[in-house]
């Protein structure tokens, strides 16, 4: 507020308003300091005098226009803050809506991925389950072979092919017969990262199948070495020779057995195996069996047209029949013999029980290296080292003394042609067949008599 105030002949002029004569009461210039007057009119202080009437008009009409500026610029203000206000929460909701848009979009996205996965998990389950029994079925458990034997639909149904030979030793980890192949992703790609893990977590959970069974094919090694404490060593010998007579008939696979003198009780059983018996020698009571203690005994039994074979090949076309398996304990073949040589004969496959051993020399050897069974473990780790390969891990598994016999004695009436009579009527229904063969095995007489 500035009121220009000027002394004309002793009166006070106010802006552009005529002089008047000096009437009224006389106001002390005090007053123009309260309005805030300017230095000129505020150095009036004590000397000019000015009307009350006049005073009284240049307050009103400053008050008014300050009063006036005021509101104006208070409105003005106000309505600057409200449109930026209304700016910055209009900026805010657009950055929400599409921060959620967002959101819902990468949800959905989600969703529909872990569908695929789940729907893809279900197809590799069912992939899993078929492959885990096809894979029981080609190669039972040895908890199953006394009643494969015993039922007899299953002896001796291998034919000569691919894994004819092939003998159960334990289970393994192994990939799974679905291949599972991650998305290959561009260098600069920015993929979810849920869905990205969830990816990877699938893939290595479904690649590979736990506790599959596994054997080894004796027609591609000549010698098959068993490294361990022999009460482990010996009970995967009697798995290789039992699973190999339950499946191959005595016309492909011939069994023999050299040990020790103090070692004979143990292999006892092998007596009642059908390929255990000679082809070129018999006794008293049939075919001579192949369990010797002395290696001229095992040649002679064996016949030249085995120990006479050439070196060794895995099985071809041209490899003579029958495949030969000799199992060694405590003892071993004469090296100047082709079967006893380093290099092995040709249809012969020796596995040697071994509790110490050296490093590995030839190609054709397999080494299963048999651990302990470790406290409060069912199953010890078995190493399958090749020549060169990488060394399979797994567990092995074994067959007991008993079991062995038991199956053995479950093959014999196979070998003197006095298969067991297959009745039509389904188990659990009465039937005459099994009820007489029943009542002959009790020597009983027929109750309807």
């Amino acid at each position: 507020l500035t009121v220009w105030l000027r002394s004309t002949r002793g009166n006070v002029q106010l802006g552009g308003l005529p002089p008047e004569p000096f009437t009224g009461r006389v106001v002390h210039c005090r007053f123009l300091r309260r309005l805030r007057l300017t230095s000129g009119a505020r150095a009036l202080y004590g000397a000019a005098q000015i009307r009350s009437a006049d005073i009284a008009s240049i307050a009103v009409r400053e008050y008014t226009r300050i009063h006036i500026v005021l509101t104006t610029r208070i409105t003005h203000a106000t309505f600057t803050t409200f449109t930026t206000f209304a700016m910055v929460a209009m900026v805010a909701f657009n950055v929400y809506r599409q921060v959620s848009q967002h959101r819902q979009k990468v949800r959905t996205l989600r969703g529909e991925y872990l569908a695929y996965l789940s729907e893809t998990r279900q197809t590799v389950r069912n992939v899993a389950d078929r492959q885990r029994a096809f894979v029981n079925w080609a190669l039972p458990a040895p908890e199953a072979l006394v009643a494969v034997a015993e039922q007899g639909e299953r002896v001796w149904e291998r034919e000569p092919g691919v894994e004819m030979l092939n003998a159960r030793v334990g289970v393994s980890e192994q990939s799974l017969a679905m291949e599972l192949l991650a998305p290959d992703l561009p260098p600069m790609a920015n993929p979810d990262i849920v869905c990205l893990s969830a990816m990877t977590r699938f893939v290595e959970t479904h690649r590979n199948l736990d506790s599959v069974a596994f054997g080894v094919p004796l027609e591609d090694y000549s010698h098959v070495e068993l490294a361990g404490r022999r009460e482990d060593t010996i009970g995967v010998a009697r798995l290789i020779m039992t699973h190999l007579a339950t499946f191959v008939s005595p016309s492909y696979l011939r069994i023999a057995v050299l040990c020790s003198p103090d070692r004979l009780t143990e292999w006892e059983w092998v007596k009642w195996l059908p390929p255990a018996g000679s082809t070129v020698e018999s006794d008293a009571v049939g075919p001579a069996r192949m369990v010797v203690t002395e290696d001229i005994d095992l040649l002679d039994l064996l016949g030249s047209d085995v120990t006479d074979r050439p070196g060794f090949t895995p099985r071809g076309d041209l490899t003579p029949w029958p495949h030969v398996l000799v199992v060694c304990d405590g003892a071993e073949l004469p090296a100047s013999t082709q079967i006893g040589s380093r290099d092995g004969a040709a249809g012969v496959t020796v596995v040697n029980l071994h509790e110490k051993w050296g490093a590995l020399t030839s190609p054709s050897t397999v080494r299963l290296l048999v651990h302990p069974v470790a406290k409060g473990q069912t199953r010890g780790v078995l190493e399958v080292n090749l020549f060169s390969h990488q060394a399979i891990v797994g567990e092995w598994e074994r067959v007991g003394r008993a079991q062995a016999e038991a199956i053995a004695r479950r093959l014999t009436p196979f070998a003197m042609g006095t298969e067991k009579k297959e009745s039509e009527t389904p188990v659990g229904r009465s039937d005459v067949k099994r009820s007489v063969d029943l009542l002959e095995l009790l020597q009983l007489g027929d109750i309807r008599d």
